[in-house]
């Protein structure tokens, strides 16, 4: 969770402070730069979530919720950019992106749809 945390508020912040550099290095750069701004700020608020979630056990029922809306968000992003794939070439921020996307799809997966640790009844 540290890490993904991390990584959102660094994509985050890039987005949020520098939008015209983000769409220039990733290709979109017909996207106005307000839209970029309002996709850091929810890219901010994921961030925001994990760091807070993450020393809590993520696989019972109270870090469900966290786990599942990481899934879903990590997801969606690696099917659009995997779908985007087959289009005209991309650079090097796509593919790292969509590696980025898949990695964290398939690690969130794993917690939303694995089974959960057994709770150690000497640890609240």
């Amino acid at each position: 969770m540290t890490g993904s945390a991390a990584l959102l508020a660094a994509t985050g912040l890039a987005c949020l402070f520098a939008p015209d550099v983000v769409g220039r290095i990733t290709g979109a750069g017909a996207v106005p730069d307000v839209l970029l701004q309002l996709i850091g700020g929810g890219l901010l608020g994921f961030a925001s979530l994990n760091w807070i979630s993450r020393y809590a056990r993520l696989g019972g029922i109270y870090g469900r919720p966290v786990v599942v809306a990481n899934f879903t968000h990590a997801l969606i992003g690696a099917l659009t950019l995997a779908r985007s794939a087959f289009g005209p070439p991309h650079g090097a921020a796509f593919w790292i992106a969509l590696v980025v996307y898949g990695t964290l799809a398939l690690a969130f997966g794993i917690l939303f749809f694995g089974s959960a640790a057994p709770a150690d009844p000497l640890v609240p």
